[in-house]
C-alpha cells in the first residue's frame, strides 16, 4: 500500500467531521430557538421536537466520536508506513476504514432521525391548514 491511500481517506475524513461539527452546531441553534419560542398551545409538539433533537445530538455525537477514531488510524497508518511497517499500516488502514463506515451509519440514522422530526413539524402545520379550511366552510 502507498502512503497516498491513507493520504486521500485523512483529507475525506476531515471533511466529514467539519460537515458534523455544522449539523451539530445547527442542532443546538434549533433547539436554543425551540426553547425561546415555546407556546404553550403547542406544547405537545415542542416535546415531540425536543425527544428528536436530544436523540440526533446523541447520534452526532457518536458519529463525529467514530469520525475522530477513523482519523486517529489513519495518522497512525500514515506513520506506520512511513517507518515502513506495511503490514500494521494495513492494519490500522483497515481499522480506519471500519470506523470511516461506522461514522458514515450513524450519520445515516441521524438523517433519518431528523427527517422523523421534520415530518412532525409538516404534520402540524398540514392539520393547522385541514382545520383553517373546515372553518371557512
Amino acid at each position: 500500500m502507498e502512503l497516498s491511500t491513507p493520504g486521500i481517506l485523512f483529507a475525506a475524513i476531515s471533511l466529514l467531521l467539519l460537515g458534523y461539527a455544522d449539523r451539530f452546531s445547527e442542532v443546538a441553534k434549533l433547539i436554543r430557538q425551540l426553547l425561546t419560542e415555546e407556546s404553550n398551545d403547542n406544547f405537545s409538539i415542542t416535546e415531540q421536537q425536543l425527544f428528536f433533537l436530544k436523540k440526533r445530538l446523541k447520534l452526532i455525537r457518536i458519529t463525529q466520536i467514530f469520525g475522530v477514531i477513523s482519523y486517529v488510524l489513519c495518522g497512525c497508518s500514515l506513520f506506520a508506513l512511513l517507518l515502513k511497517n506495511i503490514v500494521f499500516g494495513e492494519m490500522l488502514f483497515s481499522l480506519a476504514v471500519f470506523f470511516l463506515l461506522l461514522t458514515l451509519l450513524s450519520g445515516f440514522r441521524e438523517i433519518w432521525v431528523s427527517t422523523k422530526a421534520l415530518n412532525i413539524i409538516i404534520n402540524n402545520h398540514y392539520k393547522k391548514i385541514q382545520n383553517e379550511k373546515a372553518n371557512k366552510k
